[in-house]
C-alpha cells in the first residue's frame, strides 16, 4: 500500500522508483511512532490464520487502494467471506452509491455470521 500511495495513487512503479525514499522515510516514521513493523503487518496473513467472516465492500471506482489488495485478502480469508465489488462506488463510498442494497447486504451477512456461531 505504502508504494501505491507513495505512486500518488497513479502506478505502484513511480512509488518503488523515483518516489521510494520518500515512501521509505514514511514507512520508517511509522513505524518508529507505532511501535511496529511493516513486514510484521499482513492483513492477508491475519484472515488465513483466523477463521472469522469476512465481509469486504470494494468501490470499483477506488483510486486509493487498487482492487488487487482487496483480491489478495478475500483469496487468503479461510472463514467465511463476501466480497461485494460496488460499481460506481469510489473509496469509502458503498454506502451513498447503493444505501439500500449496502444495508440489505451488511445487515445479512451479520445475521448468517450470527448463525453460524
Amino acid at each position: 500500500m505504502t508504494y501505491d500511495y507513495a505512486g500518488f495513487q497513479r502506478s505502484v512503479f513511480l512509488g518503488k522508483t523515483v518516489f521510494r525514499p520518500a515512501a521509505m522515510v514514511a514507512d520508517f516514521e511509522a513505524e518508529r511512532e507505532g511501535g511496529f513493523r511493516f513486514l510484521d503487518v499482513s492483513p492477508e496473513k491475519s484472515v488465513a490464520m483466523r477463521k472469522f467472516p469476512l465481509l469486504l465492500i470494494y468501490g470499483l471506482r477506488d483510486h486509493k487502494i487498487p482492487q488487487r489488495h482487496a483480491d489478495a485478502i478475500f483469496l487468503a480469508a479461510a472463514g467465511p467471506k463476501q466480497l461485494w465489488l460496488v460499481p460506481g462506488a469510489e473509496h469509502t463510498k458503498a454506502l451513498a452509491v447503493a444505501p439500500a442494497e449496502f444495508r440489505e447486504r451488511v445487515l445479512a451477512f451479520f445475521a448468517l455470521a450470527r448463525a453460524s456461531d
